[in-house]
This record gives structure tokens, sequence and C-alpha cells, in this order.
């Protein structure tokens, strides 16, 4: 897709392999809008344009010509397959989401003590998990698990943040007699382990915003062997989000700057016994 195409996507997914496919050829502001859009897809479902370029920290201006460059006649209708997308997801989302800014506004309530503070997360990460689903598509969940059904070897990856997640998958797939080769640098031997991938393979990457170096190293190389990869990440654009085959989206809660991992590791379960039911 280039600058020039007239007919712009139709689907939120399309849309954002669009993002992805025309980023590095896009100028810096469209960029800083493009990851923008693809991590807070709620917000540019549910607010104006005003609103969306000061969160956005650009000019409204930048926003239609972000909308332009894809094909779209406007910002409207761009904003459209945001609309829609949310629509299919689930019935009265505006209202959950106004919902949870009320829960995790901190005038509402503060916790005083450290019970109040376990009862107040909870409750956040409780709404986050029951909600998980729609975040992600039956059509990704399943071919996820095709993906690691038919992989000769799963090797696992996760760097700092990332890392108990990758270990927790890693663990339970070992146990249940999986070929699995996990990624954690012993000895500083990783990349004499990487390089064994083959086309027969997968990589599983879990890596967040801001993206580890090794794991990048790691999806580039599977790229090259032609083995499959999968990203558990969050809605930030990753620098080999081309080479990645399928990527699982997780939103994160976060309170008082702590970012949580109850998502990750909610989805790492659902892989795991997905795979063993299969």
């Amino acid at each position: 897709m280039t600058k020039e195409t007239l007919l712009p996507p139709k689907t939120l997914d399309e849309f954002h392999q669009c993002i992805i496919e025309q980023f590095e050829s896009m100028s810096a502001r469209l960029r800083q809008v493009g990851n923008f859009f693809i991590q807070h897809p709620d917000m540019i479902a549910l607010e104006n344009l005003v609103c969306i370029a000061s969160e956005a920290e650009v000019a409204p201006s930048t926003l239609i010509r972000f909308a332009n460059y894809f094909g779209f006649k406007g910002f409207s209708e761009l904003q459209q397959i945001y609309h829609t997308a949310l629509k299919d997801r689930m019935d009265g989302y505006r209202a959950r989401i106004q919902d949870n800014k009320t829960t995790d506004s901190p005038t509402i309530h503060q916790p005083k003590t450290g019970y109040e503070l376990l009862n107040h997360f909870s409750a956040i990460k409780t709404d986050m998990t029951r909600h998980f689903a729609t975040h992600i598509s039956q059509e990704k969940f399943e071919q996820a698990l095709n993906f690691m059904e038919q992989a000769d070897t799963i090797y696992i990856n996760g760097m700092r943040r990332a890392y108990p997640v990758a270990f927790y998958i890693a663990y339970a797939l070992m146990r249940a007699d999986f070929n699995i080769v996990l990624l954690d640098n012993p000895g500083g031997l990783n990349h004499n382990q990487i390089k064994r991938i083959s086309s027969q393979d997968l990589l599983l990457a879990v890596t967040y915003h801001p993206h580890a170096i090794e794991t990048t190293e790691y999806i580039r190389t599977a790229h090259k062997t032609s083995a499959k990869v999968i990203s558990i990440t969050d809605h930030s654009i990753h620098p080999c989000s081309r080479l990645i085959d399928l990527s699982l989206n997780v939103k994160e809660t976060q309170f008082k700057g702590v970012r949580s991992l109850s998502g990750s590791m909610h989805l790492a379960h659902s892989l795991i016994i997905g795979l063993l039911c299969k």
C-alpha cells in the first residue's frame, strides 16, 4: 500500500497491518501517530479529533494528514473502522470503558492501607481478565495453537519484565514433553542456541516496549531460517513487526506506575491448556 492508494483498509486488523508495513516509510510525526493508534484503539473509537490529537501530542491537522495517507477521505472515515471494531467485539463497550475510568480514577478512592491496595489492584485486574478475550480474536488464538502444535521445537524468549511469562510457558510445556528451548542466556550461549532453529521450528517471543535488543535479534534470526514467529506483546509497534507471523496483543493493567503481568500470564496459561487439549 502506498500513499497514493485510493482504497483504504476496511477493517481494523487490515489498517493496523498497513501501519506496520508502511511504518519505516512514514515521516517521524506520522510514525508517532501510527504507534499511538495501535496502542490506544479504544480512545480512537470513543474520543473526538481534538482530544485524540492532544493525547497523541500532535496537531489535529496531523491526524487528518495521517488519515489521508492511508486513503481515507477524512478522519471521520478512519475513525469509523474503530467504531465498528468495538461494536463487533462487545455490546455496551462504551459503558464499560466509562466504568473502568471511574474505577481507576485516583480521585474516587485512594487505598489507605496495604489491604485496601490489595483489593483495589485485584479489582482492576479481575475486570481486565473478565474481558480479556475481546482483545484477541478466535482466529488468532487458534492459529497460534496450530503453529505451536506443528513446530518440531519451540524456542521461547523473554527478557527482563517478560522473562517470568517466557519461563512459565517453557516450564509447563517441558513438563508436558514438548521439545522446548528456553533462550535465557545460560553461560552467554543464547546465540549458539538460536542458530540451531530451522524452518520446522517456532520462536515464541514475549516482548514489551521498550523491546529488548536480544529478542529483536532472535526474531531476525528465526525469520532468516523461515521459522514461524509468534509474539506476546503490548500494543506498541515492534521494530521487527514485519518479521512476526502472528502477534497476540495484551493490554496490561497499571497502577501507580507499576505494570502487571496478569494479562500475559492469563494468555500464557490459555495457550498451554489449549495446546494440551488439541
